[in-house]
């Protein structure tokens, strides 16, 4: 099984969050292929420098060595067009980061863990999960 983690469940993780943490370790203890998206690592590097927190980075540079991550691809473009495109027909756009993201979790035929299920729910194919509860 693959997971893809958004960097909403990134930032619950290095917020701590007791939820987040229980399901990564037992994540891990399975063996499971865990992915970041390269656009997190973005979204939470750009972060870092509007609000600097050392021992937070720290953690996430150590986090990211355990996980494999997940580059864009001419796949993952040409799927993110499809989900943009069917997005706009139904009204319901989400932010280009996002759509993105979730053309990665298609391409992996991940499960992707994020807080914002809301973002996720009109993409057709893409498993999500909220560890933050």
């Amino acid at each position: 099984m693959n997971i893809l983690l958004d960097t909403s469940i990134i930032i619950e993780f290095l917020r701590n969050n007791p939820s987040v943490i229980t399901n990564l370790e037992k994540t891990f203890q399975k063996k499971t292929n865990i992915f970041i998206s390269i656009l997190t690592i973005y979204e939470v590097k750009r972060g870092f420098l509007i609000r600097p927190a050392s021992r937070k980075q720290e953690l996430f540079e150590e986090f990211t060595k355990l996980c494999k991550i997940q580059n864009l691809s001419d796949k993952s473009v040409e799927l993110a067009s499809h989900i943009y495109a069917h997005l706009h027909t139904k009204g319901c756009l989400i932010g280009e980061i996002d759509t993105l993201i979730a053309s990665q979790g298609l391409e992996l035929n991940a499960l992707l863990v994020t807080t914002n299920l809301k973002h996720f729910q009109n993409i057709d194919k893409l498993n999500c999960k909220n560890w933050n509860n």
